[in-house]
Parts: C-alpha cells; sequence; structure tokens
C-alpha cells in the first residue's frame, strides 16, 4: 500500500538532485491546477452548448427538413452524397463536431 508513496518519494529526491530543473512549489501547483480547471470548464461549456444546439436542432425538425430538402436535390445517389460531403465540411468549419450530428 506504501509502494506509490515511496515510489513518488523517490522521484522527488531525484528531481531535487537536479539543480537545472526548478523545484514545484505550493504557489506554482495552485497555478497550474486553477489555469487546468479554467481549461476544463471551457471545453465542457463548449460540449455542453454544442449538445444543447444539437437537441434544439432535432426537436424543431430543423435537421429533418435539411435532410429532406438535401435528398430532393437530385435522384443521383452521387450527387447527393457529394451535397451532404459539402454540407458536413462546411459545418466543421464553423460548428463543433458534437453539434453537426
Amino acid at each position: 500500500m506504501l509502494a506509490p508513496f515511496t515510489r513518488f518519494k523517490s522521484l522527488l529526491r531525484t528531481l531535487r538532485r537536479v539543480r537545472h530543473l526548478p523545484l514545484l512549489t505550493l504557489a506554482a501547483l495552485w497555478r497550474i491546477l486553477k489555469d487546468t480547471a479554467v481549461s476544463s470548464a471551457v471545453v465542457v461549456l463548449i460540449v455542453g452548448f454544442a449538445g444543447l444546439y444539437a437537441w434544439a436542432g432535432s426537436t424543431m425538425g430543423v435537421i429533418d427538413r435539411m435532410t429532406k430538402g438535401l435528398l430532393g436535390l437530385s435522384k443521383s445517389p452521387v450527387v447527393n452524397l457529394w451535397a451532404i460531403n459539402l454540407l458536413v465540411f462546411l459545418a466543421g468549419s464553423i460548428l463543433d463536431g458534437i453539434s453537426i450530428y
């Protein structure tokens, strides 16, 4: 049970011996954890709003109308495939990946 703790302790001793590496202080650790929390919060907000956007689009029927309109452009499956690929390419350039499903 103490093996991971002793390995961590020996790692800290090794890092202290290396003089060109700065020591990790509590202030630096706090700053790193704060930056990590902010970055994670931004990602969670983007994913959450993308899911909300996808839910709203499918609930209001916008996605179904767009699909019917795209498939009604041509009888040729190749033309339909190119049109869908172009739409996904343009949507992927603007929107997040989760919101274009």
